[in-house]
């Protein structure tokens, strides 16, 4: 069934909405709202009847001419694309393609081919008709919108990679909100990992030594645990008698001062604001990341002659061997950590 939302009554001349009682004249299809139609009497498009022709066919070839609107703000649309990319109105492609599914889907209702394999898509599409069109790597977003004066959205695809369809979306909510936060577990999680995979070593390795000054008195700490409550304290002295006076040390450590354990709650509650700020504003650590580094990138291969694109999906996209360095980091700093205890203490 065609979707007249958005076209004009030809007696009224006001658009039609979701709501509206339409009719069509029987000879050529021209959409009208029923009182109106019920007041003109008859179907007033007499140029069309004159011509033998169509209100479909005719908007069609106008909409083929103009090139394709959205019904809803008037946004250029591309002729694949399913939703509007500015108000997320569902596209004349998506409509006729979700009405040619749900034919099929009717047709062969008997022996439930298409209904069990279409249903689960077809459910989704009705609950969330302004979804994002995930089955495009660039969301159903234009190619060419721009981010700044020179990232463009196939631009920032290049330059992610991998999952573009978690991100894009939250980097054009910032681009036109402004607002900066939006939830990143593997970030809340492992920040310094998460930093070093999307190749950004010198904020992975920030994270990294935050992390590894606010762990002191928690892992102070649980050394004197250690030492004391389990009797880790003799075997290390056997192994490592010049530690001796050291582990003596940490294991006599009174963690029940009122000093330390100030500094321990400042840790633990400055631990849990670091978590905050790289669970909630990693993502737009990374926006900024791929923008700066991603026109710096274009600039330079446009300047040099190479392919933008190959350029910008080098310099990007995730890396395994920054990923691997920072774990073998990470585990050197907890020693570096407990070295440092020995030695402060």
């Amino acid at each position: 069934m065609f979707n007249y939302t958005g076209y004009e009554c030809k007696s009224c001349g006001k658009k039609f909405t979701d709501d509206d009682d339409i009719v069509v004249c029987p000879e050529c299809g021209t959409p009208y709202h029923r009182d109106c139609y019920k007041k003109e009497g008859r179907c007033i498009n007499d140029e069309l009847h004159s011509k033998h022709m169509s209100w479909k066919a005719e908007v069609e070839e106008k909409e083929q001419a103009e090139g394709l609107k959205c019904s809803v703000c008037g946004n250029t649309l591309r002729n694949d694309q399913l939703f509007c990319d500015k108000c997320g109105t569902p596209t004349p492609y998506y409509l006729s393609q979700k009405d040619k599914a749900d034919g099929e889907e009717q047709e062969s209702f008997s022996n439930g081919d298409t209904f069990f394999n279409n249903a689960e898509q077809n459910a989704m599409e009705t609950m969330y008709p302004y979804m994002l069109n995930y089955s495009d790597p660039l969301c159903g977003f234009s190619p060419d919108e721009k981010y700044d004066e020179d990232m463009t959205t196939k631009d920032i695809a290049d330059f992610i990679g991998s999952n573009t369809r978690f991100y894009l979306p939250k980097f054009r909510v910032m681009k036109a909100t402004k607002f900066k936060l939006s939830f990143n577990i593997p970030a809340m999680l492992f920040p310094e990992f998460y930093f070093a995979y999307r190749k950004m070593p010198l904020l992975a390795f920030l994270v990294l030594l935050i992390k590894s000054i606010i762990s002191i008195p928690s892992s102070l700490m649980g050394m004197k645990i250690m030492l004391t409550e389990y009797g880790f304290k003799d075997a290390l002295v056997n192994m490592y008698p010049s530690f001796e006076a050291a582990l003596t040390k940490v294991a006599e450590f009174s963690v029940t001062g009122g000093s330390f354990n100030m500094l321990y709650n400042i840790s633990s509650l400055v631990s849990w604001v670091v978590i905050f700020i790289f669970a909630t504003l990693s993502n737009y650590f990374y926006y900024k990341n791929v923008i700066s580094k991603g026109s710096k990138i274009k600039k330079s291969a446009a300047a040099s002659g190479i392919n933008v694109s190959e350029a910008l999906k080098s310099a990007g996209g995730t890396s395994a061997a920054l990923l691997v360095t920072f774990i073998v980091l990470y585990f050197l700093s907890t020693y570096a950590v407990m070295a440092a205890i020995l030695l402060i203490v």
